[in-house]
């Protein structure tokens, strides 16, 4: 029955499939290996013609051991299924290129920090896999490495940190993260001038002291720390008569804590000050202290106080996202307690430019959202 049938049309057909197919499947590597070139990246694509001079500048092109990275080595994936759906993303770029979305250093640079934010977040998705392909935990001798990658490669073994969460900033420079932190700065301080301060449960906005009289030559009572909940009890221009309730616990008559389940300072005494304290004492199973109902009274400064605690808790998460994400892993604030944080930010200090205040409304941003206090 096969002897009608016209063979050599039909192997005249496959042959020619099969051509087809190795000249498109040839044609897409080409197309895939140029476009992920070193030359392409920094010559072709002009946008990426400032980084592409960053990267010479790196390591990564240039070191005593002669070795190179390419851009495709960290920016492209190998897999074949992960690398055509990275290509089929990028396509995207095509359409910023003819809008001219980075087409000048001006306009690149605002937008630094959104594309590393996006490329960041790409590679911690991936546990890192590009860096992978060359750097891997079993075979690193930790002992061999300097200080830092000493101490924080067998913490991320451990708890599974990826390597961009510390790695950044190093191929390329990193964005204006001062900068990021300044206009954090500017829009807190338009909420604080802008708010009219019509509720009578504000916060206190920055570090500020209670006096014990609306003059500011009064007696200083106590400090204030950011964060604190406050009830108005008087109104007198730009001085407010203020109630601050927390809890005291034994041993420590100087401080005022929270009494939520998180073991946060409200306000610290002056010496002479004194604190109005409840009869009642109860055990924290969970601290392990007990404690005693507390509270005091005061006058305070109109513009230390806030309406809405966001504003303060963005301004203070803006902080520390910027700020520590330069040296290492940027931590969630529930890793820790909020007694571990003040621990914390205390061996941090030497390493960070921060003002102080900037530093305390960090610290009270993630001690007020940390994980519930456990024993003392």
């Amino acid at each position: 029955m096969f002897k009608n049938i016209p063979t050599k049309p039909i192997i005249g057909i496959l042959a020619l499939g099969v051509f087809l197919g190795f000249a498109v499947v040839g044609g897409f590597d080409t197309f895939v290996g140029y476009t992920s070139s070193n030359r392409f990246c920094g010559a072709t694509c002009h946008e990426m013609r400032a980084v592409a001079e960053e990267y010479r500048q790196s390591v990564f092109h240039k070191n005593s051991r002669g070795l190179r990275v390419g851009c495709a080595d960290c920016h492209v994936p190998k897999p074949l299924f992960a690398k055509l759906w990275r290509k089929a993303k990028a396509s995207r770029e095509v359409y910023h290129t003819v809008m001219g979305t980075i087409d000048t250093p001006e306009k690149f640079e605002a937008k630094r920090i959104v594309l590393a934010r996006s490329e960041w977040r790409r590679l911690q998705e991936a546990d890192s896999r590009e860096c992978r392909d060359c750097h891997v935990y079993d075979a690193m001798i930790t002992d061999a490495q300097p200080g830092d990658a000493r101490f924080w490669h067998p913490v991320a073994m451990d708890e599974g940190y990826t390597c961009i969460d510390c790695h950044k900033g190093i191929a390329h420079r990193l964005p204006d993260l001062k900068g990021e932190i300044q206009k954090a700065a500017e829009r807190f301080t338009a909420v604080l001038t802008d708010d009219a301060l019509t509720v009578d449960d504000p916060y206190i906005a920055r570090a500020t002291a209670l006096y014990f009289g609306p003059s500011m030559e009064d007696a200083i009572l106590a400090d204030l720390e950011p964060g604190t909940p406050v009830a108005i009890l008087e109104r007198n221009d730009d001085r407010l008569r203020i109630r601050v309730q927390g809890r005291q616990y034994q041993g420590n008559h100087r401080a005022l804590y929270s009494a939520s389940d998180k073991m946060v300072a409200l306000a610290r005494m002056r010496e002479g000050a004194s604190l109005t304290i409840g009869e009642q004492t109860t055990l924290d199973d969970t601290t392990g202290l007990d404690w005693r109902p507390g509270e005091m009274e005061g006058w305070v400064s109109r513009k230390d106080l806030v309406s809405e605690i966001s504003s303060l808790w963005d301004y203070g998460k803006t902080l520390y996202q910027n700020e520590c994400m330069r040296c290492h892993v940027v931590f969630s604030p529930t890793d820790f307690w909020a007694t571990e944080w003040k621990n914390n930010l205390r061996n941090m200090r030497r390493k960070t430019d921060l003002a102080p205040e900037e530093m305390n409304i960090m610290l009270r941003y993630l001690q007020h959202h940390a994980k519930p206090q456990g024993t003392i």
